[in-house]
């Protein structure tokens, strides 16, 4: 007991010291945060009048909350906040996962016991002689008919009944790809037991398998991302409904591990797989409408649906599909009345709702129109739009994610007005302890709005 005591007061001084370090680190200038402004293209006065706030965190313990008003004189303003208690912001979980049960790249090692495994697995180690270590590579569809499922729920450390899990594996069944191999390797002691498996994927026939999902306070929305060799997807007739999106209950809000029947699983909005294919999905923030995104041969579509009868509200063309760049989606951002998708190749739509409640194409554009631009490709941005400029601000990459520095940009109907590039005070940590660093908080650590 006495040495467990002592443990205790050692732990609590070193913890106690860390957090004095860091408070005296960074107490000199906690009031008196600054940045480093540098025009990378076009005129500043683009930019009069908007407003950055950025909140930056040191361990959970310090925080820093600053706003930035871009001007010919430029004010910055900041609040300090030192908490004993750890202030975090929980990460964000979708509400439903699906995955393939087994057959992604794996591997395991020790005591292994070989009837929790699955069949390719079970078949090689019957091959495999006891010092032995075997390689093959093995067709799924020798045994498998179907792909088998797994299914999570948020919260994701919840068991799932087995009940639950047939009827997502009754509903949900995926022919195995006749061309789907993987390879399987065994490895057993002298004694013939088995102390190591491992599973690959090999990468010119590797096959994708998930689910994206959105929620609202009664109900999951879910399509399937089924892609195969050279990029088709995955036979979906035996599904009810074929491909689209599906819907099931939830349980008090989404907070349990849904109890559910036959009859609740359902395909709610058929899509046709031989003409389009469903990107990703979000709901708008008052859970009234579905916000899907689709592509086709030539575009990008947006369709709108009504989360409490399933009909389609809206349907509009939002950025075309280049047959020479990268037209793939790099991401879908939904503001309170503003939506962002942009395409690895850098071009973008903004959308915006109008009085009529419609969305509309507002401005397209190109955030690789400036080389400095990347991070706009990698990071979440931040957006407001004045009904003629958008300003887009965003936190620059670095070697832990992302930095405390930031770019801004503004567009127009012409395209670039205005890019800068602004160095946090609080950007050149010395401190290689992770831990340590002074970094944007987790959720929304940057907003920008248009000032009055």
């Amino acid at each position: 007991m006495r040495k467990s005591l002592i443990v205790i007061i050692l732990l609590f001084i070193l913890a106690a010291a860390s957090l004095g370090y860091i408070h005296e680190f960074v107490d000199k200038d906690k009031d008196t945060i600054t940045f480093k402004e540098t025009v990378l293209y076009g005129d500043k006065l683009a930019a009069e009048g908007i407003v950055v706030n950025l909140n930056l965190h040191c361990n959970n313990h310090l925080f820093w909350d600053t706003t930035y008003l871009v001007g010919e004189e430029p004010a910055v303003s900041t609040d300090f906040l030192f908490s004993q208690i750890r202030k975090t912001t929980p990460a964000t979980e979708p509400p439903f996962a699906l995955y393939l049960d087994s057959l992604n790249n794996f591997s395991a090692s020790g005591w292994i016991d070989m009837a929790d495994e699955i069949a390719p697995i079970q078949d090689v180690a019957g091959r495999t002689g006891p010092g032995e270590k075997r390689e093959e590579v093995v067709y799924v569809k020798d045994y498998y008919d179907f792909y088998p499922i797994q299914v999570g729920f948020r919260p994701f450390r919840s068991a799932v009944p087995d009940d639950t899990k047939q009827i997502f594996a009754d509903f949900l069944r995926i022919p195995v790809h006749p061309d789907h191999k993987v390879e399987i390797q065994v490895e057993k002691d002298a004694a013939g037991r088995v102390r190591g498996i491992r599973l690959s994927s090999l990468r010119d026939i590797r096959v994708h398998f998930y689910a994206l999902s959105a929620s609202t306070e009664t109900g999951c929305f879910f399509t399937l991302a089924l892609s195969s060799i050279g990029g088709e997807l995955l036979d979906t007739s035996y599904i009810p409904g074929g491909y689209g999106i599906y819907h099931f209950p939830l349980t008090d809000g989404g907070k349990k591990v849904p109890d559910l029947t036959t009859d609740d699983l359902r395909t709610v909005f058929p899509v046709d797989a031989d003409k389009e294919r469903i990107v990703t999905l979000q709901t708008t923030d008052d859970k009234k409408r579905l916000l899907v995104l689709t592509v086709t041969e030539e575009a990008y579509l947006l369709r709108v649906i009504d989360t409490a009868t399933y009909e389609q509200l809206q349907e509009l063309k939002v950025l075309p599909v280049s047959q020479i760049a990268d037209p793939l989606l790099r991401g879908f951002y939904v503001y309170d009345d503003l939506i962002l998708p942009m395409l690895n190749n850098g071009q973008f739509a903004l959308l915006a709702l109008n009085t009529e409640g419609n969305y509309e194409v507002r401005l397209t554009g190109d955030f690789h129109q400036h080389a400095k631009f990347s991070d706009f490709i990698f990071n979440q941005p931040a957006i407001d739009y004045d009904g003629e400029k958008l300003a887009v601000a965003v936190l620059q990459s670095g070697d832990y994610g992302a930095h405390n520095n930031f770019y801004l940009a503004v567009y127009d109907s012409t395209g670039l007005r205005y890019a800068g590039h602004y160095e946090h005070s609080l950007g050149k940590d010395p401190m290689k302890d992770y831990s340590l660093l002074c970094q944007p908080v987790r959720g929304t650590p940057l907003t920008v709005t248009w000032g009055g």
